[in-house]
């Protein structure tokens, strides 16, 4: 059975950068390939430059990801609905 990608989501191009005509018709099996020769990439810059890697990103679509709600207990939630919880908004 062949699995080829007939859509993508807003949020998935937004996350990875990846333009949508360039996932869209593609087989799942290249884009896992593709998926694990950028892992092998890394783990192998890791391995040899440390530095390099402990330093990304160095172009990204985030550039600073806000950690305060990861490190303030007062707005850290684990779920939906622990958040919701925590902001007063009840289901």
């Amino acid at each position: 059975m062949e699995r080829y990608t007939l859509d993508v989501n807003d949020a998935y191009v937004r996350i990875t950068g990846i333009p949508q005509e360039e996932i869209v018709g593609r087989h799942m099996k290249e884009l896992i390939d593709e998926y694990v020769a950028i892992i092998r990439q890394i783990a192998h810059e890791a391995f040899m430059e440390p530095d390099l890697v402990l330093n990304a990103p160095h172009n990204s679509t985030i550039s600073v990801i806000d950690h305060e709600p990861l490190v303030n207990i007062e707005k850290f939630a684990c779920t939906w609905r622990a958040f919701k919880k925590k902001t007063g908004q009840q289901e």
